[in-house]
């Protein structure tokens, strides 16, 4: 992710930044969660990522995105 001063976030602390963008306790959440060290972070964020799809799953009638060499055959009828 990149902020609108150019700095590249990546993992954890654009994470971090995003959760303090979006404001409330999520801000509050950020910034308590911000102490910790940047490689216990990025540890818990690289853990969440490899179980991902365990945490949210796709919805199974969500219709798949096409790729554009396959969109003229379902077009041209």
């Amino acid at each position: 992710m990149q902020t609108p001063d150019g700095t590249l976030l990546t993992r954890s602390t654009a994470v971090l930044y995003l959760a303090d963008r979006i404001g409330g306790w999520w801000r509050v959440l950020a910034k308590s969660i911000a102490v910790l060290p940047l490689w216990l972070l990025d540890r818990a964020y690289n853990g969440v990522a490899r179980i991902r799809h365990r945490l949210f799953a796709k919805p199974q009638d969500l219709c798949p995105i096409v790729p554009p060499h396959l969109r003229q055959r379902f077009t041209d009828y």
